[in-house]
């Protein structure tokens, strides 16, 4: 019997054969099925349906989306088999909508907003405006945020608020209020054209504050986006810049093997999806067995060496406890790309940014 996993989206094939050459785990070789989501909970469903039926699969790898998590989640307590989350924010899913077949291995939205907050602590700003997407993670994201400003800017003051529709062509009206407002920083979870419109229309307006960002170490953002990101701060759980021995060698055995492709660079998802089946990796041998029970004991509490630093499985939510990557993005040419891009990076340590889960709603580990 084979290790199977079915997975989401294809950034984290490459650690397969690295897993294999090396023995497999527990001298079984890795079968991986790649699949892509469409980012709908309907076409999530039944693929990982068909997956598990139809070839046994006892682990699914993703995805994309809170929402399309939270229906892979239905499928993985039904079937009784592991979902490995190496992206999807919402806190809901590791808190009040737990499941203990869920393990995410990426920052949920208070984590990652306190991130985001913390690179402002020691900087003058008072006068936060907060312009999010008008949907469930956008709201969530808001909520986050102002959490973390109390936490990290004590007298901070609210600029605004606002929500917009998501995929909004025309963010001139938003601007407007953000610059009538006097607010010294926005602060946004937006992604997608949300996030690559609003900067470079915040920068025709002639809106000059900085913004604090999720998502800006996405290569696929920068390049489109240019200089009028330059000054914006971002964080992410992974970021190419992080400075351990583990990322530079996962860097170098990257580009050595990906240079002649589109992704010469491990980007934002390819490494939080290696390190996300890296730590499963090593969940899978301490156990000794793919028996999803088993993997569940193994993984709970498990500390692991991983990109960012040393990272904790929290045993009691499932929640990835790990050191957050911030950083401003800086003019380039730079090591990396000749655009616009992340420079130097900070981790902020994990006990910093981590959410006690009765913030999240986790009935289980009160």
């Amino acid at each position: 019997m084979r290790d199977r996993c079915a997975q989401s989206s294809s950034t984290a094939g490459g650690t397969t054969p690295e897993i294999n050459q090396a023995g497999g785990i527990n001298g079984r070789p890795i079968k991986l099925f790649l699949e892509d989501t469409q980012f709908k909970p309907d076409v999530a469903q039944r693929k990982a349906v068909k997956y598990i039926l139809d070839e046994g699969v006892k682990i699914i790898i993703g995805t994309t989306g809170t929402h399309v998590a939270k229906a892979l989640m239905q499928v993985a307590d039904k079937n009784k088999v592991v979902l490995a989350l190496y992206t999807a924010e919402g806190d809901e899913i590791t808190g009040e909508e737990f499941t203990p077949y869920l393990f995410r291995a990426a920052n949920n939205a208070s984590m990652h907003a306190a991130a985001t907050t913390y690179a402002f602590r020691d900087k003058p700003y008072r006068k936060f405006y907060l312009l999010n997407m008008d949907y469930a993670f956008g709201h969530a994201v808001a909520k986050a945020y102002k959490k973390s400003l109390d936490r990290f800017k004590p007298g901070w003051e609210l600029a605004g608020e606002e929500f917009h529709p998501l995929a909004t062509k025309d963010f001139a009206p938003y601007i407007q209020k953000i610059k009538a407002s006097g607010a010294e920083v926005v602060l946004t979870g937006n992604f997608s054209s949300d996030v690559t419109l609003l900067i470079k229309q915040a920068a025709q307006f002639g809106l000059k504050v900085p913004f604090g960002h999720f998502f800006l170490s996405d290569p696929v953002y920068m390049r489109e986006v240019g200089d009028a990101a330059i000054g914006h701060i971002t964080s992410y759980y992974y970021m190419l810049g992080i400075d351990t021995p583990q990322n530079k060698a996962f860097i170098d055995r990257w580009n050595k093997k990906f240079k002649d492709t589109d992704n010469p660079w491990p980007e934002v998802l390819i490494g939080g999806a290696y390190n996300t089946t890296m730590f499963l990796a090593a969940a899978l041998k301490q156990a000794n067995s793919d028996v999803p029970d088993a993997v569940i004991r193994s993984w709970e509490g498990l500390a692991y060496d991983g990109l960012s630093g040393r990272q904790v499985m929290r045993a009691c939510d499932h929640q990835i406890q790990t050191p957050i990557a911030v950083a401003t993005i800086v003019p380039g040419p730079g090591k990396f790309y000749p655009f616009a891009y992340t420079g130097p990076v900070t981790l902020v340590p994990a006990e910093t940014v981590s959410v006690p889960p009765r913030e999240t709603g986790n009935k289980r580990c009160q």
